[in-house]
């Protein structure tokens, strides 16, 4: 995700001050339309409404989307510009929307490239345009038990990966560590780290609500990474080329190419035949202990 989307899904995430005001409106079932910019940028469009330049509250923005019209607030978030704003974008502006309000926002928030959210009077859903990004808010509950349901599969991750590295001591110490083993460690750690992308992503929308859930995944991604960096450490077939580009190139592959081990070896791992030249790190034993299932 761009980091134009994620900042302006962390001012709208529960717990700040826009989204309570956003949720307000929803409890309200009036619908609304706020734009997030400057006067000099969404003036220009403003073909009738009142300037305010009162203080930014969620109790304020609430009350004014009761209006027909949008709300202007400037892109500090402190001052509410205009009230009951009639917007005329660019009619040209192609847009998918059916509804008016969303049609309007859409086609706004192409124009003006600042951040225009609708508020739906009948789904009572939050949509967020922002110059050809459409995003609708999700429910906080849902979301938190997406996370939750992606925590315990990260947790039985961590278990087979713990189970992968210590099945694979015994082999370092005898010097006859099979490659298909070493890609199901590879593998294992990739899944964990992709999960662990999505589960951020999560995050990101949940705010501050976010914050137990936060605490899990730290401990159950402790040593993933590094125990990923020593397998490339130790396989590596070219040694002047960086570790950090060796694990870019595996988290690249797609999903159905993680599941092959064959592809996963053929990016960095040397020849079989050259294997027991070489020394090992001991993998097996950088790797902490599972903090905790997670299952009851």
């Amino acid at each position: 995700m761009r980091d134009e989307y994620r900042k302006i899904l962390e001012r709208t995430a529960p717990g700040t001050p826009l989204r309570e005001a956003l949720d307000r409106v929803v409890q309200l079932g009036t619908g609304g339309l706020v734009v997030i910019a400057d006067r000099e940028v969404v003036s220009p469009i403003i073909a009738a409404g009142f300037e305010l330049n009162s203080p930014f509250t969620p109790q304020a923005l609430a009350e004014l989307c009761k209006m027909d019209r949008a709300v202007v607030v400037d892109e500090n978030l402190k001052t509410i510009l205009y009230a009951n704003a009639h917007l005329v974008p660019d009619p040209t502006i192609p847009s998918a929307e059916t509804g008016t309000r969303h049609r309007v926002a859409e086609q706004t928030a192409k124009q003006i490239e600042r951040p225009v959210i609708a508020i739906s009077e009948e789904r009572k859903r939050i949509t967020i345009f922002y110059k050809s990004w459409r995003y609708e808010l999700r429910d906080p509950i849902a979301l938190s038990s997406q996370a939750s349901q992606a925590l315990l599969i990260l947790d039985r991750y961590r278990r087979e990966l713990h189970e992968l590295l210590t099945e694979l001591a015994p082999m370092e110490f005898e010097r006859k560590v099979p490659l298909d083993h070493v890609a199901m460690v590879v593998q294992k750690a990739a899944q964990m780290i992709h999960l662990e992308e999505e589960l951020q992503g999560l995050f990101l929308e949940l705010g501050k609500e976010a914050k137990l859930l936060k605490h899990q995944l730290r401990g159950l991604m402790r040593g993933v990474r590094e125990t990923l960096k020593l397998v490339v450490l130790d396989f590596r077939k070219a040694q002047d080329r960086p570790v950090e580009e060796v694990i870019e190139e595996i988290l690249s592959l797609d999903p159905e190419d993680l599941l092959v081990p064959e592809v996963i070896l053929k990016v960095w791992v040397i020849p079989r035949m050259n294997w027991n030249r070489r020394s090992p790190r001991g993998v097996s034993g950088c790797f902490p202990r599972s903090p905790g299932s997670l299952l009851p």
